[in-house]
């Protein structure tokens, strides 16, 4: 009984390792022949001859052994038909691929025809997968009626550029330019569905831009394969670049600069370089606001008071900048004010007799997270904290031997200059941290 337990216990597992494997690969979904042959660095018909491990198995007993790292399964068949990437005569190929499963390993079959879309790995070895559009030719109809239609056709092939900027979709005004080896070759109005077509193009590598914003370094590549359809997103992201520096015009390093947009809740940020210099990435042409500290309070990364660009803690005279979707960098200087100087909070922990507790947990929120925690000998805390800052004081007692946790009432301490002393007697019955972000029900359990 034990020991046909143990077999369930046993088949229950490996059930669940191969599904959890089998549903860790996620295609993206079906593609056409030509959008496959578009993805492919080769892509033809092929009769596989045989499989092999090449931890485990000899394809290469009668080969010299690869000096590059080899994929977890090796096929080699003999080529039939193919679209591009195989040379004149070649009458035979080796394709990695995975093991199956969570690595998207497409499973061969010894004997069988196939149509076989592969790239070129990291390591050199043509590799295909179960995303591929790789099937078995008895279930590739379209694949072969594409193969036969193209068998004559030009060697060029098609690229679709989709871009995102909604505005310079809806005026019209969007050109997309192709530059090869540094030459500008042609360009593409886009579309009302914010695609620009080039239906014949020579084999190779292509840079993209868009017209109206010059040549930016996120601009991407697409190789165009022969016979085939390719595809390029251009999801040209809104800029806004700049510097922020101090009020004695030196460069402000490590700084969290934010941008807010005006009619929508869409945020960015981003930190600054040593230099001072940053780089926001916003999703969508509008108008913002920047600035420091816009949605939570000062910390000791950017110990500054709320401050709008170019200089101002109004937000109603802060600058706005405004992206079109058209030229999507804008620049700006943000002039940081002085920075916040430090106070400090200082106090005693008592045990509710009144003798000290030098084992609780001081902790010091801000905007609900701990900015600062505190823990002294003898029950006596002292932190130093940002003056134009509010700050919510938790005590905490965890309990030994079995006692209960126990806690003080939380103090407010609000924003100003002057030290504070604080006296907290745990008299409350749990963890007031955990209560008050959790609620008391929660941190319970």
């Amino acid at each position: 009984m034990v020991e046909d337990m143990r077999i369930v216990i046993l088949f229950a597992l490996l059930t669940l390792a191969f599904i959890t494997e089998l549903f860790a690969c996620d295609c993206a979904g079906p593609v056409s022949p030509c959008s496959a042959a578009g993805n492919a660095a080769a892509a033809f018909t092929g009769t596989v001859l045989s499989i092999a491990s090449p931890v485990s198995d000899s394809l290469h007993a009668t080969h010299a052994m690869p000096t590059k790292p080899v994929p977890l399964r090796l096929v080699r068949l003999r080529v039939g038909s193919v679209l591009h990437g195989i040379a004149d005569g070649q009458g035979e190929i080796e394709v990695g691929t995975g093991r199956g499963g969570g690595d998207c390993g497409y499973l061969f079959e010894v004997g069988r025809e196939y149509v076989v879309y592969a790239v070129w790995n990291r390591d050199g070895w043509l590799e295909t997968s179960i995303c591929s559009g790789t099937r078995p030719l008895s279930d590739a109809a379209t694949d072969l009626a594409y193969f036969r239609a193209m068998k004559h056709a030009p060697n060029r092939g098609s690229l679709r550029v989709h871009t995102w900027s909604k505005e310079a979709i809806a005026n019209g005004n969007l050109t997309i330019a192709l530059e090869r080896n540094g030459t500008r070759l042609m360009t593409a109005s886009v579309d009302k569905r914010g695609v620009a077509s080039f239906p014949s193009l020579p084999p190779g590598t292509y840079l993209v831009h868009a017209e109206q914003d010059g040549d930016q370094p996120d601009d991407p590549t697409v190789e165009v394969r022969p016979k085939a359809c390719n595809a390029v997103s251009f999801p040209r992201s809104p800029r806004i670049t700049g510097t922020v520096v101090t009020s004695s015009g030196a460069p402000a390093a490590n700084i969290e600069l934010q941008a807010l947009a005006v009619d929508d809740a869409v945020d960015s940020s981003a930190n600054t370089n040593g230099d001072g210099r940053f780089e926001l990435r916003l999703s969508q042409p509008g108008s913002y606001i920047l600035g420091v500290n816009l949605t939570h309070s000062a910390t000791f990364g950017t110990p500054y008071p709320r401050w709008y660009y170019p200089g101002t803690p109004d937000p109603a005279a802060a600058t706005k900048v405004t992206l079109s979707g058209l030229r999507e960098v804008q620049s700006a200087r943000l002039i940081l004010p002085g920075r916040l100087a430090e106070r400090t909070i200082s106090g005693v922990v008592l045990n509710p007799d009144g003798s000290p507790n030098g084992d609780a947990d001081v902790r010091f929120l801000v905007d609900g997270s701990i900015q600062a925690g505190s823990s002294g000998g003898a029950g006596r805390f002292s932190v130093a904290l940002l003056s134009g800052t509010r700050y919510r004081v938790h005590a905490i007692w965890k309990g030994r031997n079995g006692q209960p946790t126990t806690s003080a009432e939380p103090v407010d301490i609000e924003p100003g200059t002057d030290p504070v002393s604080l006296t907290m007697r745990l008299t409350r019955p749990g963890d007031s941290y955990q209560d008050e972000i959790l609620g008391p029900k929660r941190s319970g359990q």
